[in-house]
């Protein structure tokens, strides 16, 4: 059974497993120090931070906070990949919009080159011979989340559609 942690030490852990706060900075948070020479407010934390039921709160507190960081990191990056390739599929699909459009292929790879930084693309080898004693291969950047053989169908259908 885990001891009750009273209000100011909930605050102390709350101030270092969240906030990111050193020891003596959430110490002095939650406790009047107005009084307390430094080297005192230091100790105290000190210890404080060396109780058993502390020191789980604080790792439980930081375990929370680091996974739904991590979470909202998935979230954003997995959102944007989505509002990415909705545009790339709009400018492929649409040939008033990519005629009209000036520049579009270069706003494309620069839309290409931020998911490239975001993790979104990875680099593979394939096969782009035109005949079978050419063995030529190139490296391709392909979207994770498709996979290699259904970005090879998607360019077949591209190449005999006259895309």
């Amino acid at each position: 059974m885990s001891k009750e942690l009273t209000g100011k030490q909930e605050a102390f852990c709350k101030a270092i497993g969240i906030e990111g706060l050193s020891q003596t900075q959430a110490y002095r948070k939650a406790y009047n120090c107005q009084n307390m020479k430094p080297e005192t407010v230091n100790a105290k934390a000190y210890e404080l931070a060396q109780q058993g039921h502390i020191t789980d709160r604080i790792s439980e507190l930081k375990y929370k906070t680091e996974k739904k960081a991590i979470d909202t990191f998935i979230k954003t990056k997995n959102d944007l990949l989505k509002d990415f390739q909705r545009l790339v599929d709009r400018i492929d699909e649409n040939e008033e919009l990519r005629d009209k459009a000036r520049g579009i292929r270069e706003m494309r790879e620069c839309f290409k080159e931020q998911g490239k930084l975001c993790g979104f693309y990875e680099q593979v080898k394939i096969e782009v011979s035109q005949n079978q004693n050419n063995n030529n291969y190139a490296d391709v950047d392909v979207p994770k989340r498709m996979g290699r053989d259904e970005w090879e169908v998607r360019q077949k259908e591209k190449l005999n559609n006259g895309k």
